[in-house]
């Protein structure tokens, strides 16, 4: 009987790990195929507070699993996001995302989720301020995206392909 209940509980516990996961990585696909790498450069590039209140935002809203953030953060610094708006978009991510905010709320009350919040905020200030001034290297993007993008028939190859990089596969095919 113990054994069927920690069964049962390990997959309980897949099932509610795997879907943030999936929609975290499958989010980090959409934008590495599918959003244009000079819009990300135009927009979360440089260290400015449009584009840091954009990062928080977008992180706030896309709220994926702590697993994935490190997949979109990978994603958004590829195709041009400054170290500084990555950090902020991964902190507001995990930290501030409205389904973390309404759980604390619904289990822990108000008090905690001010607490959380202000934290949260000043964690994403100090890692924004410290990103900017340990000059963090700006990745390498050209105009059109990551090199080996122009060979593959459409965006979810080139999100797979350009993904995995070795290299035995940078020769066109």
């Amino acid at each position: 009987m113990v054994i069927l209940d920690l069964a049962s509980s390990y997959g309980l516990l897949l099932w509610h790990m795997l879907w943030p996961i999936t929609f975290g990585l499958a989010l980090s696909a959409l934008v590495r195929s599918y959003i244009p790498t000079n819009t990300i450069v135009r927009r979360l590039g440089s260290n400015h507070l449009e584009s840091a209140s954009l990062s928080v935002t977008l992180g706030a809203v896309s709220s994926v699993c702590n697993y994935a953030t490190i997949g979109m953060g990978h994603t958004l610094r590829e195709k041009g996001a400054s170290w500084s708006n990555t950090l902020a978009f991964m902190i507001s991510s995990t930290n501030v995302g409205i389904s973390m905010l309404i759980a604390v709320y619904g289990f822990l009350g108000i008090l905690f989720l001010e607490i959380m919040v202000v934290t949260a905020f000043a964690f994403i200030i100090l890692a924004y301020f410290i990103a900017i001034a340990l000059k963090m290297p700006e990745p390498c993007v050209n105009g059109s995206g990551s090199s080996g993008e122009s060979r593959h028939s459409n965006a979810w190859e080139k999100a797979v392909i350009t993904g995995v990089k070795s290299p035995q596969n940078t020769s066109p095919k």
